[in-house]
């Protein structure tokens, strides 16, 4: 039976930065139910394309054509990707480690989608360096809508605080509402809100998140919400009789440890200058599970990951020899992993939102507004069967045996290593993560 195998959510919320600025409305409550609206908040003009404060949604409209190749586009995402990782691997020595990029890009997109002047500029640089912001928020977009199938699905909501429903624009609800297809709701921002939020996540990740959302505060006005899911069994599961219990795994600190190994002889063989690792492919032949298996036994996987660029990552991608046979061995792992990522951001040249004095959410609202914290919640659950996870990003935004044949290279994930999801077409992690430790024996 088919069950889920990743799911995240992204949230985004957007409060005032100075008490009694956000233009109070009074309004009364609905009981945290939720009432759709579109047409509480005025519709702002936005200026022509050629004007450096227009929205990046009336850029995209008004551009021609994209310019930026689809090779040049991927490469900009995927040292979004590996600085982003990077700043994980360094901030969480000793943890394992799970992201999902896509949905860190979609809920980042929200949120740029009513930035202006040099805090778009920026986190459009941030998300896809050096191309031009149209052409980046196209991209991401599109590789959206590429992905979503049976296997991976996505779902955005925005959620306004009942007492700030006047002082969203209107052209951004539409926008939103249209293009990202977002649901859009009128709730009190209390613990009715916080209820109403939490069974949307609920819903919208089958069950795997039930608690995504603490508490919201009055001075927020905004939550923007982010869901992907990924479901999928692999296309050969793993058999009884290929699975070892209580395997040793040496962890970070080279310490004994205890693991459920698979074992398996497969085609899908991938290789470069520093690592080796291997390709297994999902029932949904659409994505595939790949293992960074650093060559060095002695290797800091954090280091190894702080340091692996974009470059280094496509070149392992592009080594992929479909036709080669490898012996593996992967331990079943089930991991949970948290992080807040705005310092990770900041420290990637995206500080401007984050600034309650600089940071330019013109686009979305008259109030001033910045991004206050990007917390990032995920476990992943890998078995015989294939993979199971679970995570969540929170944006807030606030105002102010037998000898081998050695003709048959070998990848034995019995010490530390970093994996991903990818979508194959490009070969960009859809989820990237580091196993450093299993179980400790007793």
């Amino acid at each position: 039976m088919k069950k889920p195998a990743m799911t995240l959510t992204s949230m985004l919320l957007i409060c005032s930065m100075l008490s009694g600025c956000s233009g109070r409305s009074g309004n009364g409550g609905n009981g945290g139910s939720g009432k759709i609206i579109k047409e509480t908040a005025p519709t702002k003009e936005i200026e022509v394309a050629e004007n450096p404060n227009a929205a990046i949604f009336q850029l995209c409209a008004d551009s021609d054509a994209p310019v930026t190749s689809q090779e040049d586009m991927e490469k900009a995402y995927c040292e979004f990707i590996f600085d982003l990782m990077g700043e994980c691997a360094k901030a969480s020595r000793g943890e394992n480690i799970i992201i999902s990029p896509d949905s860190i890009l979609y809920s980042l997109n929200l949120a740029a989608a009513g930035a202006s002047g040099d805090t778009l500029d920026q986190m459009m640089g941030t998300m896809f360096p050096g191309m031009k912001k149209e052409d980046a928020f196209g991209y991401a977009v599109n590789r959206k809508i590429s992905l979503c199938g049976d296997t991976f699905q996505t779902a955005d909501s925005v959620w306004i605080n009942e007492d700030d429903a006047d002082t969203i624009y209107g052209d951004y609800k539409d926008y939103v509402s249209d293009f990202f297809a977002a649901d859009m709701s009128l709730i009190p921002f209390d613990d009715a809100g916080v209820n109403t939020i939490n069974r949307w996540i609920v819903d919208k990740t089958g069950g795997a998140l039930k608690e995504m959302v603490d508490e919201l505060d009055d001075n927020e006005v905004l939550a923007l919400i982010n869901a992907v899911s990924f479901s999928s069994d692999w296309a050969e599961p793993y058999r009884d009789h290929q699975i070892s219990q209580g395997v040793p795994f040496y962890g970070a600190k080279g310490n004994k440890q205890k693991a459920d190994i698979m074992y398996s002889e497969l085609k899908g063989y991938l290789k470069n200058d520093n690592a080796s690792g291997f390709l297994k492919n999902y029932q949904d032949d659409q994505f595939a599970f790949i293992t960074i298996l650093p060559d060095d036994p002695d290797a800091d996987i954090y280091t190894f990951m702080e340091e692996m660029t974009a470059e280094d990552y496509m070149e392992f991608w592009n080594s992929y020899d479909a036709d080669q046979k490898v012996r593996t061995r992967l331990p079943a792992f089930r991991e949970e992993y948290e992080a807040d990522l705005k310092n990770a951001l900041i420290d990637m040249g995206m500080d401007l939102p984050f600034d309650q004095d600089r940071a330019d959410f013109s686009n979305l609202s008259p109030s001033p507004l910045y991004i206050s914290t990007v917390n990032h919640k995920a476990c992943i659950d890998l078995n015989k069967n294939g993979t199971y996870a679970a995570a969540a990003t929170e944006i807030r935004v606030a105002q102010g045996g037998a000898q081998p044949d050695m003709e048959i290279p070998e990848v034995f994930c019995d010490r530390p290593f970093a994996y991903a999801i990818v979508d194959k077409a490009s070969g960009l992690p859809v989820f990237l993560g580091i196993i450093a430790n299993m179980e400790d024996v007793d």
